[in-house]
């Protein structure tokens, strides 16, 4: 169930800009077989989607990845998104794998710059409160400038898990956090 389709073109176009967009209090049942989130949104055949002060506020995906937005490229049309945020601001949003963002880059790289992480409610995420980096990750990944705040992951009996800001399902060389 997708709130908002950019893409399915014959072919990879070029960039594709989204400015000072609020997704707000938004649920949605994406997968992590091409993401979406809990805004709902699906990209495809773009060379480069930039998310430019946007907001993503009170998302909820009701599946596994990314409260604000899953980026997981599983399909053709999808896999050669490169994905850039810059100066987004991601506020309590609510999954089991990253409160904002479930990030999957094993094709193309993702920058998160100027972005702002901040939650008003205690149970957004069980791993990740604002970002989830999967395991299959191999391109890189780039979180310069950012700010977390007020992140904390826990579980159903109230315990805490694992990454109060990020997660990382394993250990990577591609990130860079700056």
């Amino acid at each position: 169930n997708y709130i908002v389709t950019i893409g399915h073109e014959a072919q990879q176009t070029g960039q594709s800009i989204m400015e000072r967009i609020i997704f707000m209090n938004n649920t949605a049942t994406c997968s992590d077989n091409g993401g979406g989130g809990g805004a709902g949104l699906w990209f495809s055949q773009a060379n480069t989607l930039v998310l430019k002060e946007c907001q993503f506020i009170k998302n909820h995906n009701n599946k596994n990845h990314g409260g604000a937005l899953g980026y997981c490229p599983g399909t053709t049309s999808n896999k050669d998104v490169e994905l850039q945020f810059i100066g987004c601001l991601f506020q309590d949003n609510k999954v089991n794998f990253g409160g904002a963002l479930y990030i999957n880059a094993r094709f193309k790289p993702v920058t998160i710059d100027q972005c702002t992480f901040s939650n008003t409610i205690s149970d957004t995420s069980l791993y990740g409160g604002a970002i989830y980096i999967d395991a299959q990750t191999t391109k890189d990944v780039k979180i310069i400038n950012s700010h977390f705040r007020n992140l904390k992951v826990t579980d159903t009996d109230g315990d805490q898990v694992s990454g109060n800001a990020i997660y990382f399902e394993k250990t990577y060389s591609n990130v860079l956090i700056q």
